[in-house]
């Protein structure tokens, strides 16, 4: 009994000269913890960028279901369809946007409100919307209709994607800022008919190779990757075909299948 105080001393003196870090100790943790928080931000970033991908190619796929039932509901002729943009716009001259059409095949549909300027928004995520969608570049406000640049296109139109029912630009075989379009390219042609603007809808016997033959992609170049700095080449780019399946291809091959010519199928004269 008579040596306790004497140890019960000797502890409360050791708790109380418990040295605490010194500031050198103190930055040395703080710049390792950023260290690892810099190595794994991007890598996160990869991951939650590469789910955005492949929800986007989910939604295609069920695009590309829809479109095989419109085939089968109206003798295999593509839809008769604006490329993309606000479905109403004066730039659609009358004729309905490819996700107007594509709606009563889809589950969940589309959903938009009434703003005070006499737009609509949309609100209700489908298979419409790339969920990396954030938008044009500022460079290309009021492109498209009245489309905004910097707020999701999908708010304003109700889609992210871009049928490609005009003719399509070789890129490829022009370096120009404007290069030339490539008949026979499109899907749904306007067309002039006793002079009156309207699109026709392609027969799918006029696609050469359905597996090959681009029918929808992003709008712009929202995914990691697909944007290749200074060169401005896409790097990838998702896709839809028409034969129904959906991937991730090289920018050259997305371009190829976009340009892959049908079979004359008509006799009118093209206008876009």
């Amino acid at each position: 009994m008579i040596g306790w105080p004497s140890k019960l001393k000797t502890a409360a003196k050791s708790r109380t000269t418990l040295r605490a870090f010194t500031l050198v100790e103190l930055l040395t943790v703080l710049a390792i913890v950023g260290l690892l928080a810099a190595i794994g931000f991007p890598v996160l970033v990869k991951a939650k960028r590469n789910a955005q991908t492949t929800e986007c190619l989910a939604n295609m796929r069920q695009l590309g279901v829809a479109f095989r039932m419109y085939l089968d509901d109206y003798d295999e002729q593509f839809p008769a369809a604006v490329p993309w943009g606000i479905p109403g716009s004066p730039a659609t001259h009358g004729q309905k946007t490819i996700q107007e059409i594509l709606v009563p095949f889809v589950p969940g549909g589309m959903v938009s409100a009434k703003l005070p300027d006499g737009s609509r928004s949309y609100s209700k995520r489908s298979v419409f919307r790339c969920p990396s969608d954030v938008g044009l570049p500022k460079t290309f406000d009021g492109f498209g209709g009245g489309v905004k640049a910097g707020v999701p296109v999908w708010r304003q139109t109700g889609c992210s994607y871009e049928y490609y029912a005009a003719n399509q630009r070789d890129y490829l075989g022009s370096a120009g800022e404007n290069p030339p379009k490539v008949p026979r390219t499109a899907l749904a042609p306007e067309v002039e008919i006793n002079g009156e603007r309207t699109r026709i809808g392609a027969p799918l016997g006029a696609v050469v190779s359905s597996a090959r033959k681009a029918l929808l992609g992003d709008i712009w170049f929202w995914h990691l990757g697909d944007y290749v700095m200074p060169e401005n080449k896409v790097a990838y780019c998702n896709t839809l075909f028409a034969d129904g399946h959906a991937a991730r291809v090289r920018g050259v091959e997305h371009l190829e299948a976009r340009l892959q010519q049908l079979e004359r199928w008509h006799s009118y004269t093209e206008l876009d």
